[in-house]
């Protein structure tokens, strides 16, 4: 009888010791679950703060690309604006003959 006492106590410690690995393997894993649960927030944020500086840069290059454009098109206008007075001076100025100054006289 006292061999089948100490054959359940070790029984006992080994269930109690496969108990105590299992118990600290889950909380093993559910600290690693809530430290990856944390890595993956983290990674979130900086996926979101990146996401933010790419529409902010497309939103800036878009103004950039508008204001180029108007710009542009301001360039165009003056261009033509410039050829037109050009070509209204040509036709308001005449070739003329040159008319020397008189030469002034000496007064003794």
């Amino acid at each position: 009888m006292e061999n089948s006492g100490t054959f359940k106590n070790i029984i006992i410690a080994i269930l109690i010791a496969v108990a105590g690995y299992f118990s600290y393997s889950a909380y093993n894993a559910e600290d690693q679950l809530s430290l990856q649960t944390a890595e993956i927030k983290n990674l979130n944020g900086q996926i979101a703060t990146l996401n933010q500086k790419v529409t902010d840069y497309e939103k800036a290059d878009a103004q950039k690309k508008a204001v180029v454009s108007d710009l542009e098109a301001k360039v165009t206008a003056q261009s033509k604006d410039l050829e037109d007075l050009k070509a209204l001076l040509a036709k308001s100025v005449k070739p003329s003959k040159v008319k020397e100054a008189p030469k002034a006289k000496k007064t003794k």
